[in-house]
């Protein structure tokens, strides 16, 4: 119970609770009290139980060169190599090809799950623009990848219907549409479109729930337009309050 002169907000019993800042503020202007700005800032600031502030604090500078307003001029190999990193780090085991297979008709990447009872894959391309949307000949590739690589040893125990595709970019056109990159594509598996915001809050969400990370439920985006860090929140953050 807090009491401040003539009215009390009764909230609960527990030793500890929440009160709004909305009542908080409504309290310190009947009061005439004048907040310092720190307090203010961080009151007004949007933010919940499964946000902290800072997230990106977690993740380091190493991986947040993909974030989407650093210079996508940066070396094109980098963004390349970030991206088979963060999968390896979320629990793919990841064949990355791409660059350090130049001379080969190969995918950038390719990473599966091993530890799952339904295991998948997802053969990926990670693009370092702003405003990507696959033209003909990075559609033609991405067919021929996948399909390519349906009979390949490293995805010999995944079955033909869990191998996917997904293009990894810092942003995407307006009204880029998963199905219709998926019909133009003609392969007969679902598809992601991750943002490169939407895989570093994935590691965020690695590292916060450590064990509790449940791989499998990245097959729960493959419908996004595209997948982006609130994506991400949606489906990992009900597991946060599960903990809670």
């Amino acid at each position: 119970m807090i009491s401040v002169k003539n009215w009390t907000i009764i909230k609960s019993k527990k030793l500890f609770y929440t009160v709004g800042y909305e009542e908080i503020n409504s309290i310190f202007d009947k009061l005439k009290i004048t907040t310092p700005e720190g307090w203010k800032e961080l009151l007004e600031s949007p933010h919940n139980i499964d946000e902290p502030r800072g997230w990106k604090s977690w993740i380091g500078e190493h991986f947040l060169k993909i974030i989407p307003d650093v210079n996508d001029n940066d070396n094109y190999n980098d963004y390349e190599n970030i991206v088979a990193e963060i999968f390896t780090a979320l629990g793919f085991k990841v064949n990355q090809m791409g660059h350090l297979m130049e001379k080969k008709d190969v995918p950038d990447g390719i990473s599966k799950t091993e530890d799952l009872k339904n295991k998948f894959a997802i053969v990926y391309d990670p693009k370092n623009r702003k405003n990507f949307y696959p033209d003909s000949d990075e559609r033609r590739a991405m067919k021929q990848d996948v399909n390519k690589f349906i009979d390949d040893p490293f995805l010999k125990d995944i079955d033909e219907e869990r191998i996917y595709f997904a293009y990894i970019a810092r942003g995407y056109s307006s009204g880029i549409d998963i199905g219709q990159i998926r019909n133009l594509i003609e392969v007969h598996s679902e598809g992601f479109l991750f943002t490169s915001e939407a895989m570093l809050r994935l590691l965020y969400w690695k590292i916060k729930l450590g064990p509790n990370f449940n791989l499998s439920k990245l097959k729960d985006l493959t419908s996004k337009n595209p997948i982006n860090r609130e994506d991400a929140d949606e489906i990992y953050g009900r597991d946060m309050k599960k903990e809670n």
